[in-house]
């Protein structure tokens, strides 16, 4: 396509409008073409996962009898990946009032109403997200089985194991499936966003679809989700956790019910938080841990540091605050809770400065 001068004098004067200006005209085709292409890489993808799985080792047969009640007895491959309880314990989460509406006025009532309720929750590291996933189960009573994503490499350990018995093959139901199955429960799809390759994802997708089902060729049969589901998926966002997030995003933007964002707490309900785990720290020294671990926060977030992420979460605030009361407030106790996170074995120490600096200002010379 031929330029004129005219034309070739606006895209000097100011290029990045120009090609906004040019991206706008063809939004609708680039889109359009973008999903094409995602829907063609997804097929692909789920043909090559069902040629795999088809061409294992024959199969025992296994009866698709009544899931059988998840016990702590797997395999010690499987313990990495699945932390379940038959009652989930009580994460110790303190909820605002938009989680406490999210789960009590939509996600239960879908839950309980549809049979199925799907949730992302995304958010910097360490801001309380797969707690909130938990304090929902503890709220509700419910069996609740956390997933560890980035332990997945294969795309059939979603559904079980192929297990030696008696000289053949059989696949053995993940605790997963029997979860899913038995229906009433919540499960959580931790760090989502950190698998190996969307592909991983794909065999899931038809689960979370109307139909609620997927063909598993290992099992020989559908894998189908019970009554009453909640799931969660949390996303752990900043650039040092961006894995596939783009794309689980267009994947499963159809499926996703609800979406809760966070952020770390304001400084009150995060010294609400770290009271309740540690009663006897003190007020004052609290203040500063909070007040600087929001300096660090925020460095971090307008790309400050020289590290990629936060790496001072709710977490470490309660480590902080435990490690001051087993030491009588001695500020040289948060070299081991705060400061050596920070600390670079090789290079610059520029975050370390930084966040030893703002301790300094505020706690004074004890810290050396």
């Amino acid at each position: 396509m031929a330029i004129d001068q005219k034309e070739a004098l606006k895209i000097l004067s100011n290029p990045a409008k120009y090609i906004d200006e040019l991206k706008q005209g063809h939004a609708k085709e680039l889109s359009d073409l973008r999903g094409k292409i995602e829907a063609e890489v997804r097929a692909l993808v789920e043909e090559e996962y069902k040629k795999k799985a088809d061409t294992h080792i024959q199969d025992t047969k296994i009866a698709p009898a009544e899931t059988q009640q998840a016990t702590q007895k797997e395999t010690n491959e499987e313990t990495e990946m699945f932390f379940f309880q038959e009652k989930a314990s009580d994460p110790n989460f303190v909820p605002n009032d938009e989680i406490e509406m999210l789960h009590t006025e939509l996600i239960e009532k879908q839950r309980r109403d549809s049979g199925f309720a799907l949730t992302m929750v995304r958010g910097p590291h360490g801001s309380g997200k797969s707690l909130s996933c938990q304090y929902y189960a503890f709220k509700n009573n419910l069996p609740f089985l956390r997933v560890d994503c980035s332990t997945i490499r294969d795309p059939e350990k979603w559904f079980g194991e192929r297990v030696l018995k008696g000289g053949s093959t059989s696949f053995k139901p993940s605790v997963l499936v029997q979860f899913l199955e038995k229906g009433n429960c919540v499960v959580v799809l931790d760090e989502v966003n950190r698998v190996q390759d969307i592909g991983i994802l794909n065999p899931l997708l038809p689960l979370f679809d109307f139909s609620g089902k997927v063909h598993v060729s290992p099992l020989g049969r559908d894998v189908k989700i019970g009554k009453n589901v909640a799931v969660f998926m949390t996303l752990n966002e900043g650039s040092s956790y961006t894995g596939v997030t783009g794309m689980i995003d267009t994947a499963l933007s159809n499926r996703v019910n609800y979406a809760m964002v966070f952020d770390y707490p304001s400084p009150e309900q995060e010294k609400k938080i770290v009271k309740q785990e540690v009663p006897g720290v003190d007020d004052k020294m609290l203040d500063i841990l909070v007040e600087v671990a929001g300096a660090v926060r925020n460095n971090a977030k307008n790309s400050k540091f020289a590290v990629r992420k936060p790496t001072w979460t709710i977490r470490n605030t309660i480590n902080a605050a435990r490690g001051l009361v087993y030491t009588n407030n001695n500020p040289k106790s948060l070299r081991y809770t705060i400061l050596n996170f920070f600390k670079n074995t090789e290079g610059s120490n520029e975050d370390l400065t930084i966040v030893s600096g703002a301790l300094l200002g505020k706690i004074g010379e004890g810290l050396k």
